[in-house]
């Protein structure tokens, strides 16, 4: 038995009876542009209308077996809709909330004092590296200032692989282990 809407109902039940995914493809192309309409006219946003749209008609397949629709179809959604508008404001408005309330103030801005630590620790770091081995510094620099891979490295260098990694895990250490003095 049909209803006016096209979709067709188990009068038992009075769920909605999806017998294929095309019988689904049909309801969505009949009513996702009301519903697209109402989401927009309530949240005055296209992205936000589309995200309202396709929530409400995955709820609606994912509960296919177990809502029961009194009368037509279409206010079930339309109420489905604006229940999803509903939630997704509310949502927004704890973010918010929540990011006001964790960021402290001023932490994008540096002091003077940060930028003094910076260049002391620039210095420092540029200190140790001086005084690596010519080989680790050339292989620590094409790994993290050129962004070369080891494999590369170690075809341009004419060595290993193995010795790129102990080079640079050998500067590493060391620069880790100066700084943390």
């Amino acid at each position: 038995n049909k209803r006016r809407t096209g979709l067709k109902m188990n009068l038992s039940t009075k769920r909605p009876d999806f017998k294929s995914p095309e019988d689904f493809k049909a309801l969505y192309k009949q009513y996702a542009p009301k519903i697209y309409r109402y989401a927009l006219s309530l949240a005055r946003d296209e992205d936000a209308a589309n995200e309202v749209v396709q929530e409400v008609f995955v709820t609606l397949w994912e509960k296919k077996g177990s809502i029961s629709v009194k009368g037509e179809l279409e206010p079930y959604l339309v109420k489905l809709a604006k229940y999803k508008v509903i939630d997704t404001y509310r949502k927004e408005e704890r973010l918010k909330k929540l990011h006001i309330s964790v960021q402290p103030e001023n932490t994008n801005i540096p002091t003077p004092e940060d930028h003094l630590a910076f260049e002391d620790t620039k210095m420092h770091i540029f200190s140790v590296f001086r005084t690596l081995p010519k080989k680790a510094q050339k292989i620590f620099f094409l790994s993290r200032r050129k962004g070369w891979t080891n494999k590369r490295i170690a075809k341009d260098l004419q060595i290993s692989e193995k010795t790129v990694e102990y080079h640079i895990k050998k500067s590493l250490t060391r620069l880790k282990t100066s700084i943390l003095r």
